[in-house]
């Protein structure tokens, strides 16, 4: 059987989960492009000023960041977190262990760094045949520009680095600091101020319990419903419809409520899905801040060959990326065949309705959705859940005391102990 050329995409965790299970693959051939000059993709702390170094090595990572998912949820189900580390951990601990993940299964001699690949487009001869994949690659340090032929395509590219500006009346004029998330740094920069965080998504949450340590004030502005949990003194929620204005450093929320004079305001109102290497002949559909076309939020549905890793949101990511980097492996591997491309499609668009009664988005999942999928990528691929119902119960835990202590709940520490998880002395 003649070997089958796969390029992945990205050597973030996404990325090196894929590259682990083609590894020991000997049907496969494949390489890996990252555009930065190391692995671990966002994960990796690369500001300067607040700024990333470069438009290659942009991240949503800010200096004092600690995971909001205890290392235990985190870890790929091969390969624990170091035993001396707390739960919640640095970003350092996690580039850390992503660079021990690559040297442990042998993964670094696969891929190629500073190399950022700039256009995918399938090779269309006629037949009914899976395409090959047409696949521009650019040297960052030669400036060389190379392009290849693959059979296969996994895009493991992630999806923090465009970031969604809502437009509000004003904003333009604000005369105070406004940035995203994305460029969020130091809490040292709002000492003594009075901040806007526009947003509760995880990111929100985070910076806003950050910035109450230094900043006066912190009115925290979101659409969702009202936090249950206590918040520090100087932290105002605003909950609601929100139809801001902005000005002479005034912000005005529901034109009702006058805040007070504010300083800086901080967006976190989340990322756009973006693939600009993906040619339209790809067949691949991005609207509303959702990805169309694709089985199991993986696979798409008129070339197959082609998959992504790490679509979806509100997930334990690693043991979630390892489950679907095994049900990628197993299909390129021939062991799994995917359903026609009616049945793919009539399954996508039945997930897709269903969610759509249930108020929620194309690619959310959550604890509960995220364990039934992975069990069932499992049962598809024939292989143990990459989520153990440990893993799984502990998930549940983390995101229930979140909920209701959510600027102490990462003083919390666990253990794994069999079939059980445990809580043990809280860490400072």
């Amino acid at each position: 059987m003649a070997q089958k050329r796969v390029a992945v995409i990205g050597a973030g965790a996404a990325g090196l989960a894929m590259c682990r299970y083609l590894v020991n693959e000997p049907q496969i051939d494949f390489v890996a492009f990252e555009k930065a000059n190391a692995v671990a993709g966002i994960w990796r702390y690369t500001k300067e000023n607040g700024k990333a170094i470069n438009e290659h090595d942009i991240t949503p990572m800010y200096k004092n960041l600690r995971t909001n998912l205890p290392k235990q949820v985190m870890a790929f189900p091969d390969l624990p977190f170091p035993n001396e580390l707390p739960s919640f951990i640095t970003n350092q601990d996690v580039v850390q262990y992503l660079d021990t993940y690559a040297e442990c299964f042998g993964l670094k001699k696969y891929i190629k760094l500073n190399h950022l690949v700039t256009s995918v487009k399938p090779i269309i001869d006629g037949s009914d045949a899976e395409p090959s994949w047409d696949v521009v690659v650019k040297d960052l340090k030669t400036e060389a520009v190379e392009k290849f032929v693959f059979d296969a395509v996994v895009v493991c590219n992630g999806h923090f680095a465009v970031p969604k500006f809502p437009e509000f009346p004003g904003m333009d004029t604000f005369p105070g600091n406004v940035i995203h998330s994305l460029d969020y740094d130091k809490q040292d920069n709002y000492q003594d101020e009075t901040v806007v965080v526009l947003g509760a998504g995880s990111s929100g949450l985070d910076i806003a319990m950050e910035l109450s340590q230094v900043s006066k004030k912190v009115y925290l502005v979101h659409l969702y419903n009202k936090i249950a949990s206590e918040l520090p003194k100087n932290v105002q929620e605003i909950s609601g419809t929100i139809t801001a204005c902005f000005a002479n450093g005034s912000v005005e929320i529901n034109h009702d409520e006058l805040l007070e004079k504010v300083n800086a305001i901080i967006i976190c109102t989340g990322y756009h899905y973006s693939f600009p290497f993906l040619k339209q002949e790809c067949g691949i559909n991005v609207k509303n801040n959702a990805i169309f076309s694709l089985y199991k939020h993986i696979f798409c549905t008129k070339y197959p060959s082609l998959a992504f890793v790490g679509i979806c949101i509100r997930i334990s990511p690693f043991p979630f990326f390892s489950a679907q980097a095994q049900c990628i492996a197993s299909v390129l591997c021939g062991r799994k065949t995917l359903p026609s491309f009616d049945e793919m499609v009539k399954d996508e668009e039945s997930d897709y309705q269903d969610r759509l009664q249930q108020g929620i988005t194309k690619h959310l999942l959550g604890p509960e959705r995220q364990f039934k999928y992975c069990t069932m990528l499992a049962e598809m691929t024939e292989v143990p859940c990459a989520i153990s119902q440990t893993v799984h119960s502990l998930f549940v835990y983390t995101c229930k005391i979140r909920s209701q202590r959510l600027a102490t709940y990462k003083n919390s520490n666990f253990v794994l102990n069999g079939n059980e998880w445990q809580t043990v002395k809280n860490v400072i």
